[in-house]
This record gives C-alpha cells, sequence and structure tokens, in this order.
C-alpha cells in the first residue's frame, strides 16, 4: 500500500474498575503501536480519555462527541470490541461508509513509511539544535531508539 491509511481505533475504555480502565487503554495502546508500525496515521480517544478520568467537568459523552466527530475525517475504523461507546462509533463508520478491520492483519503495510519516520527524526533534531536544546536529550533518544 502507498498510501496511509488515517484509522481511528475504537474499543471499551468505561469501567467502574480503574485496573480494568487501565487494561482496556493497555490494549488501544497496542493496536495503535502496531498500526503506527505498519505505517498508518491513527486517531484514539482512550489516552485523552485516560489522561482527564479525574476531572469531573468533562463525562463520556464529552469524548464520544469528539471520536462521532473524528470519524468524519478517517479513512477506516479498527474494532477492538465491543462496548456501548465503540458500538455507537462503529454504527457511525458504517453510516459513513468508512473501511471497518476487526484485525492487524486485514490491514497492510505501507511502503516507505519507515523512510519518512527517518526524515521527520532528522527535521526534529535539526530543529532541536536550531533551539538550542542539549546534546544529552538526543543522545537518550537514539539510545531508547536502539541506535
Amino acid at each position: 500500500m502507498s498510501r496511509p491509511l488515517l484509522i481511528f481505533v475504537a474499543g471499551p475504555y468505561t469501567n467502574p474498575s480503574a485496573p480494568e480502565r487501565e487494561r482496556n487503554v493497555s490494549i488501544v495502546h497496542q493496536v495503535v503501536k502496531n498500526l503506527i508500525k505498519k505505517g498508518h496515521f491513527i486517531l484514539e480517544c482512550h489516552s485523552l480519555e485516560h489522561a482527564f478520568s479525574a476531572d469531573n467537568e468533562l463525562m463520556h459523552a464529552d469524548f464520544l462527541r469528539q471520536t462521532l466527530n473524528w470519524l468524519d475525517k478517517c479513512d477506516a475504523i479498527y474494532f477492538v470490541s465491543p462496548s456501548p461507546g465503540a458500538n455507537l462509533e462503529l454504527t457511525r463508520a458504517k453510516v459513513l461508509g468508512i473501511r471497518i478491520f476487526h484485525s492487524l492483519e486485514e490491514i497492510p503495510s505501507v511502503s516507505g513509511a519507515q523512510e519518512d519516520v527517518e526524515k521527520v527524526r532528522h527535521q526534529f533534531h535539526a530543529e532541536r539544535g536550531r533551539l538550542g536544546i542539549g546534546q544529552d536529550a538526543e543522545m537518550r533518544d537514539s539510545q531508547a531508539a536502539g541506535q
């Protein structure tokens, strides 16, 4: 595949149990990691909602409103598993007629994605140098990336 897709990842989040919410976020993060490695662009709301989980001003419906709007911009949805929110997102995807994926094997890798990552990495480091951000941080990033 030559063109990356913008893929929304839908799956369970809400649960009265904090460990279960953590597990749901972890599952979505693993899917996101695999989709990024395949070269696609990803949207998911689990991280955002989780970051605001202690904020009593925002409700789950506030985040669902975001995701249902985001789907208008997406090429596809990856459906992790059913939940009330994920089911609404899946229904919206069907109405929009975007592609629906249920497994990573269905999604092709994007050719040239790794080269694009390297270009961005070099641009980022050049900008960091332009801003005078220390070399220590650059060395940590290179070590973390295994370079």
